[in-house]
C-alpha cells in the first residue's frame, strides 16, 4: 500500500496524516497492489479527505534557498547569475527580494530579463520564461528599501528559478552588501535565506591585496583549529579534532557535535565515517550518533570527501526554514566557476542502515531476510555495508538539509541503503549532483517535502525492493 502523502503502516494496518495539513481540505489517494505466483497483479485505491481542525493552521513555514550563498562583482560593472528554490509543504503564495542598503547601482533579472533599476522607483511588470511563467514586479522604494516581488500562483518550483545581479560601471560602493530571500505560504508562515554581494575594486591592487590578506572575523568554536586552507573565500575554514578524530576524515568511534558559528565552514578532509558497521542485527552495538546543529555549512573539495553513516549508527542533522544545515564543495563557499553548472566537486553523504532489501551480495541469502546485504558501489576499505530484516531501523534524522555539487565517485548526492522506517527524512534539496540526486537502496524510510534539481542523471532513483513513501 503506497499513498500520496502521509504513511500506512502495512504492519498495523494503520494510516498516518501528514504532519502539517493547511485549512483547507486534501485528498490523499492510497493504492494496495498484490500479485500472484503467476505474476498478476490487481489493484485497489482508496480515497482519504483530509481535514485540519478549525483553529489550527499551517505551521511550516517555506524553505528558501539561494546558490550560491554569494556572489562577487567588480566595480568596473558586471553580472553574476544565482538560483532560487522555495519550497513548501502546501504551497507558497509569493517570494520577494528584498534588497537590504544596496544603493542605486544595482539591477536584478530573472531568466534572462532584466528589471528596471531599483534605484529608479520605477514599477515594471512582465512575465518570466513560457515554463515558469511567474509575473515580477517592482515596489515601491519605502523606508529605503527596494523590494521586487516574484508572484506564483504555488511556488513549489520543481524547477530553480535563476536570476542575476548587476553592478553599473563606475559604481561608487565597495564592500560587502546582504540580500535577503522571503517567501510565504498561504498560512502567513514566512520562510527566508540570504546571500551575499561582494563589490571589489578589481583594477586597485591595494584593493586587491587588502581582499586578499584580509583574514575571517569568525573565530573557530572552542575545540575545534582553524583549517591550514584558511579563509575560504570570507568565511572561516574550521577542521577537528571531532570526537576522537584530528580532522574530519577517518573513523568517528565516539559521539560527536558540530556547533553552529555564524561566518565559519567545517572542512571535510576525506572519507568520514560515523562508526564502524556492526552486525544486521546491530546486537551489542552502541550507537555511535553526530549531531550537526542547524545553520552548520560543511564542505568538500573532491571525490574523496565524502560522509558515510554506518548500519547501526545515526546523524542527526536537524536544520530549520531559516537556518538550514548545508553540505556543499569549497568551490561554492568561495564562489569560483561557473555555479550554474557545476557537479561532482565533491563525493556526497551515504546513510545505510539494517532496513530490507532484495538484492544480496551474501551467497545463498534470501532478499528481505536479516542475511540479506548489501555494499555500495564506489566506496571501499572498507565496504559500505547495508541492509537486513530490520524495517523499522533508525539510522537519525536528516531534515532542512541542502546538498550541493556532489556525486564524485558516489553517482548520487545523498544515497540512502537499506535505511528503515525509523529514519526521519524531510525537508530534503539536492542540487547540482552529477549523478542521481538521490539514491534509495531498499529499506523503508519515507521522505517528504524532497525538491531535485540539477541532477546530471536520474534525479531519483529507487531500486533493490525500495519499500518506503
Amino acid at each position: 500500500m503506497t499513498c500520496t502523502r502521509g504513511f500506512f503502516n502495512r504492519n498495523t494496518n494503520t494510516y498516518t496524516a501528514p504532519a502539517s495539513v493547511n485549512a483547507d481540505t486534501i485528498t490523499v489517494t492510497c493504492t494496495a497492489t498484490a500479485q500472484d505466483a503467476a505474476g498478476n497483479e490487481g489493484r485497489a485505491t482508496l480515497t482519504v479527505t483530509i481535514t485540519a481542525p478549525p483553529g489550527e493552521a499551517d505551521p511550516t513555514p517555506p524553505v528558501v534557498t539561494v546558490s550560491p550563498s554569494g556572489i562577487t562583482i567588480p566595480l568596473s560593472g558586471g553580472s553574476e547569475t544565482l538560483q532560487l528554490v522555495v519550497t513548501d509543504n502546501v504551497g507558497v503564495n509569493h517570494a520577494r527580494i528584498v534588497v537590504v542598503d544596496m544603493g542605486d547601482d544595482f539591477v536584478f533579472g530573472i531568466d534572462g530579463s532584466t528589471l528596471t533599476n531599483f534605484g529608479d522607483c520605477a514599477a515594471s511588470m512582465f512575465t518570466g520564461s513560457g515554463e515558469l511563467g511567474y509575473d515580477v514586479d517592482i515596489g515601491s522604494c519605502s523606508t529605503n528599501r527596494r523590494v521586487g516581488r516574484l508572484e506564483g500562483r504555488e511556488w513549489r518550483a520543481e524547477r530553480p528559478v535563476t536570476f542575476s545581479v548587476s553592478a553599473k560601471p563606475g559604481s561608487s560602493l565597495a564592500g560587502r552588501l546582504t540580500c535577503e530571500i522571503e517567501a510565504s505560504d498561504a498560512a502567513g508562515n514566512t520562510g527566508s535565506a540570504t546571500f551575499t554581494v561582494s563589490i571589489a575594486d578589481s583594477n586597485s591592487a591595494e584593493s586587491a591585496a587588502s581582499s586578499s590578506s584580509a583574514a575571517p572575523t569568525a573565530p573557530c568554536p572552542d575545540g575545534f583549529t582553524e583549517s591550514s586552507n584558511s579563509p575560504l573565500g570570507d568565511m572561516t575554514l574550521c577542521t577537528g579534532p571531532l570526537g576522537n578524530l584530528t580532522a574530519f576524515a577517518g573513523v568517528l568511534t565516539e559521539s560527536a557535535r558540530i556547533p553552529y558559528v555564524e561566518g565559519v565552514v567545517y572542512e571535510l578532509g576525506g572519507r568520514l565515517d560515523v562508526g564502524q558497521a556492526g552486525p544486521a542485527t546491530c546486537a551489542g552495538v552502541t550507537p555511535v550518533v553526530l549531531t550537526v546543529e542547524a545553520g552548520v555549512t560543511i564542505a568538500g573539495d573532491s571525490g574523496a570527501d565524502f560522509l558515510v553513516v554506518n548500519r547501526c549508527h545515526r546523524i542527526e542533522a536537524r536544520g530549520t526554514a531559516k537556518a538550514p544545515i548545508v553540505f556543499t564543495s569549497k568551490n561554492d563557499i568561495a564562489v569560483a566557476g561557473d555555479r550554474a553548472s557545476a557537479t561532482g566537486e565533491w563525493g556526497g553523504i551515504v546513510v545505510l542502515g539494517s532496513g530490507r532489501i532484495n538484492r544480496c551480495n551474501v551467497p545463498g541469502a534470501t532478499g528481505g531476510t536479516a542475511g540479506c546485504e548489501n555494499a555500495i558501489e564506489g566506496v571501499t576499505s572498507p565496504d559500505a555495508v547495508y541492509g537486513g530484516g530490520n524495517g523499522a531501523a533508525d539510522s537519525g534524522t536528516l531534515e532542512y538539509v541542502t546538498v550541493r555539487h556532489a556525486g564524485a565517485g558516489l553517482n548520487a548526492g545523498l544515497t540512502l541503503g537499506g535505511v528503515g522506517r525509523g529514519a526521519t527524512v524531510n525537508y530534503i534539496q539536492v542540487h547540482n549532483s552529477s549523478g542521481d540526486g538521490i539514491r534509495v537502496l531498499g529499506g523503508r524510510a519515507g521522505a517528504n517535502y524532497v525538491v531535485l534539481t540539477g541532477s546530471a542523471d536520474d534525479q531519483l532513483a529507487m531500486d533493490e525492493g525500495y519499500g518506503g513513501t
